[in-house]
């Protein structure tokens, strides 16, 4: 396009709509502030007003809110999107069943990396034994490091495993 023709933004509606989007997504990566269940309370409450809005339609001073509204119902859906795929706010999160004690847990193996002092495991929990020696299935990833002789593991491989689950400590290095 040139500098001096301009963009009809009718012709490309989702493009407009990418931008609050993003912002939601951006908006619930970056702040806590947004649970996941107030989000799906938001979204209901723009959906609700939205509802208003075309139902007053032929009140030309209530059209204007429609593109507001529009714009808000989809910043509240990047909020839902992102907190719907945080697997930390899912109740089947590994972590929600750990304590202090070493935790028995059945992993499945994703993929597997050979460092010079270890043998990296990336893998997907797939059930924990909480502290009334219960299975509960559940969910998440998890890293694990093993002796270099554990090499034979391959991804697909289910391991029960018994240990103290530790958080990956922030890079120190920027």
């Amino acid at each position: 396009l040139l500098m001096e023709e301009f963009v009809n933004w009718r012709r490309y509606p989702f493009v407009r709509l990418i931008f609050p989007f993003a912002i939601g997504i951006l908006a619930a990566d970056k702040s806590s502030i947004f649970p996941n269940y107030t989000s799906v309370i938001v979204i209901i409450t723009a959906l609700a007003v939205g509802f208003l809005l075309n139902a007053f339609r032929s009140n030309r001073k209530l059209v204007i809110f429609n593109g507001f509204y529009l714009y808000l119902l989809f910043f509240c859906l990047g909020l839902f999107a992102f907190r719907m795929h945080e697997p930390s706010l899912s109740e089947t999160y590994y972590a929600k069943y750990l304590n202090r004690q070493p935790t028995t847990m059945m992993v499945r193996v994703d993929d597997t990396e050979m460092t010079e002092n270890w043998f990296k495991l990336y893998g997907s929990v797939i059930k924990t034994r909480d502290s009334l020696d219960f299975w509960k299935k559940t969910n998440g990833n998890i890293l694990l490091y093993a002796a270099k002789d554990s090499s034979h593991l391959m991804p697909g491989s289910v391991l029960l495993i018994r240990s103290k689950v530790l958080p990956i400590a922030e890079s120190k290095n920027p």
